[in-house]
C-alpha cells in the first residue's frame, strides 16, 4: 500500500511573513515584528495540521483517503467503483508537480488539494482498475460453465439446426 501526502507549500507562505517580521524588526517597528510573527505562527500551525491530515492510501484493491481540518472528508472504496479521475493544476502547480486530485465515485466527488505527483497517483489508479477488471474478466471465464471455445462450438451447432429447418 502506498500513502500519499499532500505538498508542503505553506513553507514559502511561513518564509514569506518571517521576512516581513525581520524587516519589521530591523525598521524598528516591534508591533508590527509580533504581529507578524503571529501570524507566521498560525498560518504554520494550520497549515501543518492540514499536511498531516490529508493523505491517499492506494492497495491493488482499495483507496483510502481523508482530508480537511474542520470539515473533514473521508473516501474509502474498491479501486473499481471510481468513475473517474481528475486533475486540476495551475501555472504554479505545475512546476511544483501538485495539483488538485478529483475522483469520482458512485457516492459522491472527492476533492484531495495540493497533492505531490498528481499524475503518478491518476496513473496508478487507472492502472490498478484495469487490472482489476482484467481480474474480474478472467475469474469470470474461468468459473463459467462454457469457455469461448464450447461457446463457438454450440453456436454453430445451433445454427446448423437453423439452417435444416
Amino acid at each position: 500500500m502506498k500513502k500519499y501526502k499532500m505538498h508542503i507549500s505553506f513553507f514559502g507562505i511561513t518564509a514569506l511573513f518571517c521576512f516581513g517580521s525581520i524587516c519589521a524588526l530591523l525598521t524598528g517597528n516591534f508591533i508590527s515584528f509580533l504581529k507578524d510573527l503571529v501570524m507566521t505562527a498560525i498560518v504554520f500551525v494550520i497549515n501543518y495540521i492540514l499536511y498531516q491530515s490529508t493523505y491517499l492510501k492506494i492497495d491493488d484493491t482499495k483507496l483510502e483517503g481523508k482530508t480537511g481540518i474542520f470539515k473533514i472528508e473521508k473516501l474509502s472504496c474498491k479501486i473499481d467503483k471510481i468513475t473517474s479521475v481528475k486533475i486540476t493544476q495551475n501555472i504554479f502547480e505545475k512546476i511544483l508537480n501538485t495539483g488538485t486530485i478529483v475522483i469520482q465515485t458512485p457516492t459522491g466527488i472527492f476533492h484531495f488539494g495540493n497533492m505531490n505527483n498528481p499524475e503518478e497517483i491518476k496513473n496508478k489508479l487507472l492502472e490498478n482498475q484495469t487490472i482489476n477488471t482484467q481480474t474480474v474478466i478472467n475469474n469470470l471465464s474461468k468459473n463459467s460453465k462454457y469457455n469461448d471455445f464450447d461457446f463457438l462450438v454450440e453456436e454453430q451447432n445451433y445454427s446448423k439446426r437453423e439452417n435444416k429447418l
